[in-house]
């Protein structure tokens, strides 16, 4: 009888508990008894509970190093030089992404025509962002000049001598630009009264009070 508890407290420790060395600890030490060897199934519990526990132990070694593993998908990894490879790609790759897709948006080449009714052949210079501008021609006298180009680009004009005399900045809306005549019997002629007749087709927000300036001279 005394063995029958001993064994029946055992089993009930080792139901409860999770500490597997511990109950066989137990069992072997509080259940001595000189009928333990006689119980062969005891003997390879012992061994299994002993020689798994290391298995276990590793396990739960190895599950812990990955948890300590820097988790790179998590933002406030980004900093730590192992996950900072792997976000320097995904900003070079959204980077690129967004300049691909303003290109993309970006409005296509505009055809333009700029007239010129001042009394000076006009040199033309595209505002690069340099500080004379690229030269890019010409305008001659009652002429225009045609170009591609795109939405707000600007181009300044200057007069025989140097002189600057304004920019222009383009606007898909607007094909037609006109540097207006400082003469009063140029403002008059057929020649001048034909390209705001075409003015108002391909440039219809000039005609617009609060739209208008967009499309005349400017200058600094």
């Amino acid at each position: 009888k005394g063995w029958d508890k001993k064994e029946t407290r055992c089993r009930r420790a080792m139901a409860v508990s999770d500490d597997v060395p511990a109950v066989v600890a137990t069992m072997m030490g509080s259940c001595r008894h000189r009928r333990w060897k006689k119980h062969p199934a005891l003997v390879l519990l012992s061994f299994v509970c002993f020689n798994l526990f290391p298995m276990r132990a590793l396990a739960a070694e190895g599950v812990a190093e990955k948890s300590e593993e820097p988790r790179c998908e998590d933002p406030m990894n980004s900093g730590l030089p192992e996950c900072r490879g792997v976000y320097e790609e995904q900003f070079d790759a959204m980077l690129n992404a967004r300049i691909k897709g303003s290109v993309e948006r970006r409005d296509s080449s505009i055809h333009v025509k700029i007239w010129n009714f001042t009394p000076s052949k006009l040199q033309v210079f595209w505002q690069d962002g340099s500080d004379e501008g690229l030269d890019v021609g010409d305008i001659a006298i009652n002429s225009a000049y045609e170009t591609e180009t795109y939405r707000t680009h600007t181009f300044a004009f200057f007069a025989e001598g140097g002189r600057r005399i304004g920019k222009l900045t383009m606007y898909p809306e607007c094909k037609l630009y006109v540097i207006h005549p400082t003469d009063s019997t140029v403002e008059s002629s057929a020649g001048y009264q034909a390209v705001q007749k075409e003015r108002n087709e391909h440039c219809p927000g000039h005609t617009d009070e609060a739209t208008k300036w967009k499309y005349e001279l400017w200058d600094d």
